[in-house]
């Protein structure tokens, strides 16, 4: 917040002028000894944060958030003053080690050499629903190929079904069971999918998709943005 105060003496005017923090993000959840959450430098979109991890305000790691996160595109869209949209690669996952198992306090997360405390927090000695990010997550290659994962808290050797609806019209299924790439960092093991939409939506039109689980749950980064144009040979 800035205050800005009249200079001239016979007019005694306050004005107080909102002004959006620096720092953006979460503390979103744990499980599996992983703490899951986003950070965004507003100054610097394209640069990566590096956080401090805090067990009951005492660093015990520090980490980047470079992980790519789909759903942080589509929620920043249209937030820097340029009117553009941050990437998706601002979310981070924190293998606590050694402090998953036992130890009880606080989690935190703050802005390494900034002393920003990112909201949200973890009671370790109180029971917490598992972040969306620590279940699932969709990425588009901004064509017709979608990618990502799924689990079932309860029981996280079960494969799921993941399907893709344009409006109500279901498109595409596919079921869980693939060792993805590029969610090593997550620690999912044979939980991945790979999901192709139909040919006719590579029309150049912009179609939303929403991605569920069997339970029509969205998984995290639904709905995808797709457009593109089919090339035949």
């Amino acid at each position: 917040m800035k205050i800005q105060i009249s200079k001239n003496p016979r007019v005694k005017v306050t004005t107080v002028v909102a002004v959006a923090p620096r720092w953006q993000g979460a503390v979103e959840g744990l499980h599996g000894g992983l703490l899951y959450g986003w950070a965004i430098d507003s100054d610097q979109p394209d640069a990566r944060v590096v956080l401090e991890v805090c067990l009951n305000s005492e660093v015990i790691g520090c980490l980047i958030a470079d992980v790519a996160r789909g759903d942080l595109a589509d929620r920043r869209a249209n937030m820097l003053p340029d009117g553009s949209a941050y990437d998706a690669c601002h979310g981070f996952v924190a293998d606590l080690g050694i402090y998953s198992a036992t130890l009880g306090g606080v989690l935190t997360v703050r802005v390494a050499n900034a002393g920003f405390v990112l909201p949200g927090h973890i009671d370790r000695q109180a029971a917490a629903k598992p972040a969306i990010a620590a279940t699932s997550s969709v990425f588009s290659d901004g064509a017709l190929s979608l990618h990502g994962w799924a689990t079932d808290v309860h029981d996280e050797k079960r494969v799921l079904t993941v399907r893709a609806f344009l409006g109500h019209e279901q498109v595409a299924e596919t079921t869980t069971g693939l060792l993805h790439p590029t969610l090593r960092t997550f620690d999912v093991g044979a939980r991945g999918f790979s999901l192709n939409l139909p040919l006719d939506l590579a029309d150049g039109r912009v179609h939303s998709i929403r991605v569920v689980d069997e339970n029509g749950n969205p998984l995290n980064g639904s709905p995808v943005t797709v457009c593109c144009y089919f090339s035949g040979g």
